[in-house]
């Protein structure tokens, strides 16, 4: 199995509950549907929701097929930025265990 296809299977056991646990033949025998797609496809461009992916894109359009995100917030100073809005404790500590480096992390608000 080409290491892409690992990566996307291991993507989709991660971010979509029905596949957690589930063997690599059982998610690839699924059918995908839009929203879930649309719950996976933001993480491969370093955004944490489709709604944010979805801002981003029509100010920033593909070039040559591909999405050029080097504004893009890193996924795990998202994630953590996801928590602190939530109040989510177990959260923060979840992720700064995981990447410590989070701590030196400069969190700032989006304008609205």
């Amino acid at each position: 199995m080409a290491l892409g296809a690992k990566v996307a299977l291991e993507r989709l056991r991660e971010d979509l509950l029905e596949f957690k646990g589930k063997s690599d033949g059982h998610i690839r025998s699924s059918p995908i549907d839009l929203s879930q797609a649309q719950q996976t496809t933001p993480k491969d461009y370093e955004f944490i929701n489709w709604a944010q992916l979805r801002k981003f894109v029509p100010s920033n359009p593909p070039t040559d097929g591909f999405l050029d995100t080097p504004r893009a917030i890193p996924l795990a100073v998202a994630e953590l930025m996801e928590a602190v809005d939530f109040g989510d404790a177990t959260k923060i500590k979840q992720l700064v265990k995981k990447n410590p480096c989070l701590i030196h992390s400069r969190l700032r608000a989006e304008a609205t």
